[in-house]
């Protein structure tokens, strides 16, 4: 049976609209399409964006604690 090999987009919204922030190849590696530096700025409301978000969904569905 032959694995099958993903690759990984994550895109950072900015100024509302969607942007490419960096992507994963099927061998791990990863490409960036912004300066790390641009996208540093960002990450703090993303995490915190993620962790509501997570939180949100423990609470809405405790089974999957």
């Amino acid at each position: 049976m032959a694995s099958r090999k993903l690759t990984a987009k994550m895109y950072i919204e900015i100024e509302g609209k969607d942007v490419l922030w960096y992507e994963i190849d099927e061998d791990g590696k990863v490409t960036w399409h912004l300066p790390k530096e641009e996208g540093k700025k960002y990450r703090d409301r993303m995490l915190k964006n993620i962790g509501e978000q997570m939180s949100r969904y423990a609470y809405a569905h405790p089974e999957s604690l």
